[in-house]
C-alpha cells in the first residue's frame, strides 16, 4: 500500500511541510517541479535544498545545496538571514564546487543590499569527497544526471565493527589481544539516507548502491505516457522508468517526490496505485 507524508502543523504557515517518519529519523519538507524543493532531517541536523524557507527550519543549522536552479535555492538568503536575525551559530552551507564563488557573490550582495553583515561558511563539497559533519554522522556527495551539473547527497554513520576472527571470543581474550598490539575492528559505513535531487533515471546506472539505502528519495517529475519523451529531453524521472526497475529496489522507504504541477494530489495518487506492481507499492511513500 502507498503511504502518504501527514501535513505539519505550523504557527507560521509561510512554506508547506509535510512528515513522515522512516525509522531512525524523520523526513519533513515539500518538492514540487518548477515550484519549491526543500527536505530535512532534524534528528540528524540538516537540510537538503532550500527553494523556499519554511521558518521552522531556521534552527538547522546544517544545508547541503544540489544544484543552483531557483526552485532549489530560492530560500537560501532568507534562511542565512533569519539565522542572523535571531543571533544562532553561522549555518555550514555545502554546495558544488563550481557554484562557490557564485554563491558566494548571491549571498554577499544581499548582506550590501540590507547593510547587515550575515556570517556563513561555505564549504565546497566535491564528488566522492566524506564530511564529518555531526557526531559520527557523514555527508558524501554523488554525481546525478541533469541539464544542468548537479550532485545528490548521502549520509551515512561510521562504525568500528568487530573483525569477523575476533566475533564469539571472551571480551577479556580480546582487550588482551588488542593490548598485545593487534587489529581487532574494521571501520564499515551504515547507510541512512541518500537523497537525488534533480536526476534522470542514470543516476541508479551510476550509483547502483542507491537501490539498497534504507531511505532514497528519487524524484518522479511525470507519469503520463505522452510525456516520455519530456523526461529525457529536459533530464527527469518517468514513473516508467521506475516501473522498469521494480525488482531491483531493495529500500525500505522509496520516496518519491517533485512531481509536475499538471497533476493535482489525487491524479498523482490515483497513477501511482494504477501503474505501480504490487511489490513496490509497499516501498514507496507519495510526498505529496
Amino acid at each position: 500500500m502507498i503511504r502518504t507524508p501527514k501535513a505539519v502543523d505550523s504557527r507560521y504557515d509561510n512554506a508547506p511541510v509535510l512528515e513522515h517518519s522512516c525509522g531512525h529519523f524523520t523526513l519533513q519538507g515539500y518538492s514540487r517541479a518548477a515550484v519549491q524543493t526543500y527536505w530535512r532531517i532534524p534528528e540528524y541536523k540538516i537540510i537538503f535544498d532550500h527553494g523556499a524557507h519554511p521558518w521552522e527550519f531556521y534552527n538547522t543549522a546544517h544545508l547541503a545545496l544540489t544544484h543552483t536552479h531557483a526552485d532549489h535555492c530560492n530560500g537560501l538568503v532568507s534562511y542565512v538571514a533569519t539565522r542572523h536575525l535571531f543571533r544562532l551559530t553561522k549555518p555550514t552551507i555545502y554546495v558544488p564546487p563550481h557554484t562557490e564563488d557564485t554563491i558566494r557573490e548571491v549571498i554577499d550582495a544581499w548582506k550590501k543590499l540590507n547593510r547587515q553583515s550575515f556570517e556563513f561558511e561555505l564549504v565546497s563539497l566535491p564528488v566522492g569527497s566524506d564530511v564529518n559533519y555531526t557526531n559520527q554522522l557523514y555527508l558524501r556527495p554523488f554525481a546525478t544526471v541533469h541539464s544542468i551539473e548537479t550532485q545528490g547527497y548521502f549520509l551515512f554513520e561510521k562504525v568500528e565493527k568487530l573483525l569477523a576472527k575476533f566475533q564469539g571470543l571472551d571480551p577479556k581474550e580480546i582487550s588482551s589481544k588488542k593490548s598485545g598490539g593487534d587489529t581487532i575492528t574494521e571501520s564499515t559505513e551504515r547507510p541512512y539516507f541518500a537523497f537525488c535531487a534533480d536526476t534522470a533515471i542514470g543516476v541508479l546506472e551510476q550509483e547502483p548502491w542507491l537501490y539498497k539505502v534504507p531511505t532514497l528519495v528519487l524524484e518522479c517529475t511525470f507519469l503520463s505516457e505522452d510525456e516520455r519523451e519530456t523526461a529525457l529531453r529536459t533530464k527527469h524521472v518517468h514513473i516508467d522508468d521506475i516501473i522498469a526497475r521494480f525488482d531491483r529496489f531493495e529500500n525500505e522507504n522509496l520516496v518519491l517526490s517533485h512531481f509536475s504541477t499538471r497533476y493535482s494530489r489525487q491524479e498523482v495518487l490515483e497513477q501511482l496505485d494504477r501503474l505501480l506492481p504490487t511489490r513496490l507499492k509497499d516501498k514507496v511513500i507519495a510526498w505529496i
